[in-house]
């Protein structure tokens, strides 16, 4: 991982990055996320630090509604966090 890099959001599995969402409808809740072509964003990491152990990044993906099958498009996303812990 390094200062820059862009990964692709695709379907969870081994060596992929993913990204997801959860909706309450009602008393129930449904998961959803980036699971095929057609929903798929990216990840862009703006800091990586080893010696802080900080990440940070932005990023955007798209989503399937489960309830209505509606595309939901989730933008300008930032996380700011540490790892190796």
């Amino acid at each position: 991982m390094s200062e820059g890099e862009v990964l692709l959001l695709k379907s969870i599995a081994d060596g992929n990055a993913s990204g997801g969402g959860f909706f309450y409808v009602g008393n129930s809740g449904d998961g959803a996320r980036t699971d095929d072509d057609a929903y798929t964003g990216e990840l862009t990491i703006t800091r990586f630090d080893p010696v802080t152990r900080v990440v940070s990044g932005t990023f955007w993906f798209d989503l399937k509604h489960p309830g209505n099958g509606r595309r939901i498009e989730i933008r300008e996303g930032r996380f700011d966090t540490l790892f190796g812990m």
